[in-house]
């Protein structure tokens, strides 16, 4: 039996080029459809902050399309790793409620990495059977950070070598 790799049972999403000042204004990824995926890791990885007193508040919301029809916030995990050249342990789970959590201001330190967990039947489960869903970060404080967002998706539910879409309703 051949070999599958990574991508055959995950797909990744590009939700945010890196980018200085990313969370300028507030920004919301793509929407992510999960029809075709169990459960999703958005991955926030974070480079230079320039500014003290940084907030981003972030937010998961379910939609039931990629127009972001009745968005409503969700709950959602989260962990976070404070990565260096000589660290990259991570924090315990935790959970957010609808209201979000704002990890730059709990975690305020260059170079970290905040995983945002959540599966389609919590999407499912926090707008009437909903497929959809997308990441919000709002700048509580105009500060820069240096950021970028990928989405992996997994548990798809057809596995194969060339991954179904997450970003468009097949």
């Amino acid at each position: 039996m051949p070999a599958k790799d990574f991508v055959y049972d995950h797909h990744i999403v590009n939700l945010l080029s890196p980018a200085a000042d990313a969370f300028a204004g507030g920004v919301d990824t793509d929407v992510l459809c999960l029809r075709n995926y169990r459960s999703v890791a958005v991955v926030v990885a974070t480079g230079a902050i320039e500014d003290a007193g940084i907030s981003n508040l972030v937010t998961v919301k379910a939609c039931t399309d990629t127009s972001k029809t009745g968005a409503t916030a969700m709950p959602f995990r989260y962990r976070v790793c404070r990565s260096s050249a000589t660290v990259d342990t991570w924090s315990a789970g935790a959970n957010a409620d609808a209201a979000g959590y704002n990890f730059a201001a709990n975690n305020p330190v260059a170079n970290a990495i905040w995983i945002i967990e959540f599966t389609a039947d919590d999407v499912g489960a926090a707008l009437n059977n909903a497929d959809c869903a997308y990441v919000s970060i709002a700048e509580t404080a105009n500060k820069t950070i240096t950021a970028g967002i990928v989405a992996i998706l997994s548990s798809p539910r057809e596995p194969r070598a060339t991954p179904r879409t997450a970003i468009a309703e097949d």
